[in-house]
């Protein structure tokens, strides 16, 4: 027992004596707050002479060892002991707010309007970043109505190539001067079932002007409801001005800027089918999908044919693409089908780094650096905190 007491009064002391040494010998420069030796004639970080007022480093303890917010940081990634404007609630920010969106998303998606419900399942994925309970449960169910709704925006109405859009079956005959004449039957066409057209994959043209007015009614919901936007998001008016340089990278990398060559979708519209993915039959003698046979002569020595299903386009009278292999669009050359710019090369589409008036320090000339009030990090200069390029 003895012995023990012996050897823990020892550690203590080379602990004591080891503090007073760093204390001794290390101290900060007044003029960007670098940690320096106390002979040393200029600092190693701004080059700055070392002369006037020395702050020396405080001494190690215990308790600024096991602490958090050991290295001058708290937990914030502030310089400590120092009142930072406007805290980040440290739970994260409130779920009812996400919720409300996510409500929305759903009422829109019930009344059939997939673009409005895009938007707000987008702007709900972004704001349930900043919260901490029970995020990545909310994240998946905002993710499945988020798929959900894209389903119903790519698919359209096409015209049936069979019936020519009538809904009817159409037979077609070679008249006196050997031209083919198209006479509409009382029949159903057997490929829509009478309906004329045919559920297809949508337009890009056709999606780019729905998605272009879900916009707009969103802004105008969101205006009348005082949500502010920050970057591409939008955000309760109440939080207008408590966000800190984390929360507003995160929600700006959230939603950001749609490529211009695809409009965000990440593929471009087939030319030869526009978007369709099919084409007219181009089988030899393929009529509407029929195919006239000459058989044997008859007794009357005339010609004799037979009309039957065409073995290329099984009577559908159309065929998959050649161009795009049937997906009726290419990947978009300009964003590799991201749908998104291309990353910020400065951050690497981080949207943020080291503070260019403190270098990184949260000091500058001795005092709480003004511009990233202590963070050591701010805003990327050139994409804004977006990570892409503008």
């Amino acid at each position: 027992m003895r012995q023990k007491s012996l050897c823990f009064l020892a550690v203590t002391a080379l602990i004591a004596t080891f503090s007073g040494l760093v204390c001794a010998k290390v101290v900060i420069c007044s003029k960007c707050g670098w940690e320096i030796m106390d002979a040393a004639p200029v600092c190693d970080h701004c080059k700055a002479p070392v002369s006037g007022t020395k702050r020396p480093l405080k001494p190690l303890t215990a308790t600024s060892i096991d602490s958090p917010t050991a290295g001058g940081l708290d937990d914030q990634g502030a310089v400590s002991g120092v009142d930072v404007k406007r805290p980040r609630p440290e739970s994260g920010r409130e779920e009812g707010v996400v919720l409300e969106e996510m409500e929305r998303a759903v009422t829109s998606f019930k009344a059939g309007d997939g673009g409005l419900t895009l938007l707000f399942c987008r702007n709900a994925l972004a704001l349930n970043l900043l919260t901490e309970v029970g995020r990545e449960k909310r994240s998946k169910m905002i993710q499945n109505l988020y798929g959900r709704s894209g389903d119903v925006m790519s698919r359209s109405k096409h015209d049936c190539l069979t019936c020519d859009g009538g809904g009817k079956r159409i037979l077609r005959r070679e008249g006196l001067d050997g031209e083919t004449i198209k006479l509409t039957s009382n029949l159903k066409c057997k490929v829509c079932f009478g309906k004329g057209f045919s559920w297809g994959k949508a337009s890009m043209a056709d999606r780019a002007f729905a998605q272009g007015a879900a916009l707009k009614r969103y802004n105008q919901l969101q205006n009348a409801r005082r949500y502010v936007p920050v970057g591409l998001a939008r955000i309760p008016s109440e939080w207008d001005g408590t966000l800190d340089t984390r929360e507003v990278v995160l929600l700006k990398r959230a939603i950001v800027r749609p490529c211009d060559g695809c409009h965000g979708f990440g593929r471009i519209a087939c030319k030869e089918c526009k978007n369709s993915g099919y084409v007219r039959c181009d089988a030899e003698g393929c009529e509407g999908g029929i195919v006239e046979i000459e058989r044997s002569k008859g007794l009357g020595g005339s010609d004799r044919t037979s009309r039957v299903e065409c073995k290329v386009c099984k009577g559908s009278a159309r065929m998959h693409c050649e161009e795009c292999r049937g997906q009726g669009s290419g990947v978009c050359d300009e964003c590799d089908g991201s749908g998104e710019p291309s990353l910020c090369k400065t951050c690497n589409g981080q949207g943020m780094s080291d503070c260019k008036y403190c270098r990184g320090t949260g000091v500058y000339k001795g005092d709480l650096c003004e511009r990233c009030q202590g963070k050591r990090r701010s805003l990327c200069s050139k994409c804004d905190g977006s990570g892409h390029d503008e």
